[in-house]
């Protein structure tokens, strides 16, 4: 390990040390400064003034995409504008002609998936909390849109579909398709006449301003990473195997933050080089080898903070 890492390592350790035996009186004046919170009426500001009078649709996620995942991740776009953790299969409307944010929910899940997510019927629900001017049953979605192109056909309907996805529908690839993609086509199947476009860009653009909130997120993003990657480094070593680098990185994530934010790659040797390493989501041992002296390694990794 290089030398500085160590001597990083036991300045913070010598701090911690000091302030755990500090008299009560300088504990007493120790403050901890608030974390500053989002501001949603801003982040909702923001985007009505990039959609004019249009509307922007942003899906919660369905459901969780395995239920072999060690967590279940908000949909990043939804999270934005709602704070809301846990909200699956919900349809937030950002209308741009109305300046309001709408949500619309599900009336009623599963019995397996209602011990999941509780009540989470339109009047069981705070629009405060979600950060939006109203919660409606998901029936409401559709008569809400079109009551707004009634008033104005010309409204553009965006969807939060992201890049095109090769494919047409029916053949192998499809089945791999972006699931945003095959939204935006039922949204042009119930309203043909209307102009329903994919958004590429705009909500790419709006969450690249960060707010004080994410700066703070981001800050401890970074200082996690650091720690969790100090700590694979102390794992590199003839001999040891390339999981036990992953483990150190995965627990100093998880005891950090909310975990990893992608698996590790830890790869010495041959599995260092691209394009070997993206093999590694296809082999349930994620290419595990013994490390041999003298080898070329790589380690690339991320911890994940409040969904950053």
């Amino acid at each position: 390990m290089p030398i500085s890492i160590a001597r990083g390592s036991g300045i913070l350790a010598t701090a911690l040390l000091v302030a755990a035996h500090a008299p009560a009186a300088c504990q007493s004046t120790l403050t901890v400064a608030p974390r500053p919170q989002p501001d949603y009426a801003v982040r909702r500001a923001r985007a009505f003034a990039r959609l004019g009078k249009n509307l922007l649709i942003i899906r919660s996620r369905a459901a969780p995409a395995s239920f072999v995942e060690a967590r279940f991740d908000q949909d990043p776009n939804f999270l934005y504008f709602t704070g809301s953790e846990r909200m699956l299969g919900a349809i937030l409307v950002l209308d741009g002609g109305t300046r309001r944010a709408e949500l619309f929910v599900p009336g009623e899940w599963p019995r397996g998936l209602r011990r999941l997510v509780g009540d989470v019927r339109a009047a069981t629900l705070s629009a405060d909390n979600l950060h939006v001017d109203r919660v409606s049953d998901w029936n409401a979605f559709a008569p809400y849109v079109d009551g707004r192109l009634a008033a104005e056909p010309t409204v553009t309907i965006y969807v939060d579909a992201g890049a095109p996805t090769p494919g047409e529908i029916g053949t192998p690839l499809d089945s791999l398709a972006n699931t945003n993609q095959l939204w935006l086509r039922l949204v042009r199947e119930r309203w043909p006449n209307a102009n329903a476009r994919g958004d590429a860009d705009m909500l790419h653009q709006l969450r690249a301003v960060k707010d004080s909130a994410e700066i703070d997120v981001l800050r401890r993003v970074a200082a996690a990473s650091a720690q969790a990657l100090r700590a694979g480094l102390a794992r590199f070593a003839p001999e040891r195997h390339q999981r036990d680098v992953e483990a150190a990185v995965a627990e100093t994530c998880t005891r950090l933050g909310d975990g990893v934010s992608f698996w590790p790659w830890a790869m010495a040797g041959p599995n260092a080089a691209f394009p070997v390493p993206f093999t590694s989501v296809l082999d349930p041992h994620h290419l595990d080898r013994v490390m041999r002296a003298g080898e070329v390694a790589r380690l690339d990794i991320g911890c994940a903070v409040d969904h950053y």
